[in-house]
């Protein structure tokens, strides 16, 4: 997961993780404020629920999925897949 000195990806992945747990287990009032509400993003102001938003996740199943699918979708150099990022693709482009 450290390949080439990139703490960055696991960091931000621990980070994730670290935060959902965190309003799922202990403190639901988490979840609830950073949540993305677009009406209240604008309405209110609330700017802060875009980035806020990427680090909550609204139960188990769903942080599970998506960390188990970022874990899938690695070249083995560590990189992820663009195409996959970009288009929703689970198949890399081939040939290039």
């Amino acid at each position: 997961m450290f390949e080439g000195g990139n703490v960055a990806a696991p960091a931000i992945m621990a980070l994730t993780i670290g935060i959902s747990l965190l309003g799922l287990f202990r403190l639901p009032a988490i979840i609830s404020k950073f949540l993305f509400r677009p009406y209240f993003f604008l309405r209110n102001k609330q700017y802060d629920t875009m980035i806020m938003s990427g680090f909550i996740h609204a139960d188990i199943s769903h942080l599970l999925f998506e960390h188990v699918h970022v874990l899938l979708l690695r070249n083995s150099d560590g990189a992820f897949y663009r195409d996959a990022a970009i288009c929703g693709s689970l198949f890399p482009r081939t040939g290039d």
